[in-house]
């Protein structure tokens, strides 16, 4: 039976491949279109790791939309070759951390596991 231990070593798995991947897409300009159903994937894996079968669809869609803002700000530095594209993709990975530590400590707290 997996442990709350377990899953919180999975969930950063997760996590830390979502973060390093859509910094990689993020630096692709027009990325924030592929950036936002990746996020919401990530939020249904990281789900499936804690077995939380239900939550919050506002507080994901909050998550979402955040995540959704700060790329679409971002956006912007696609005008700036190479530098601006770099601090996208940097923007990328440091915004789907960020939400996914929140969605994280969210599921966590929903887990039934123990």
């Amino acid at each position: 039976m997996k442990s709350l231990t377990d899953a919180d070593a999975e969930a950063q798995k997760c996590l830390n491949d979502h973060s390093w991947s859509n910094g990689i897409i993020g630096f692709i300009p027009g990325s924030t279109v592929i950036l936002t159903p990746k996020q919401a994937f990530m939020i249904n894996q990281i789900a499936k790791i804690y077995e939380v079968e239900y939550y919050s669809t506002e507080v994901i869609l909050g998550m979402i939309g955040t995540a959704v803002g700060g790329m679409a700000l971002s956006e912007s530095l696609s005008l700036i070759p190479v530098i601006g594209w770099i601090g996208k993709a940097a923007a990328a990975a440091s915004v789907t951390k960020v939400a996914g530590e929140i969605i994280i400590s969210y599921m966590r707290e929903k887990s039934p596991l123990s």
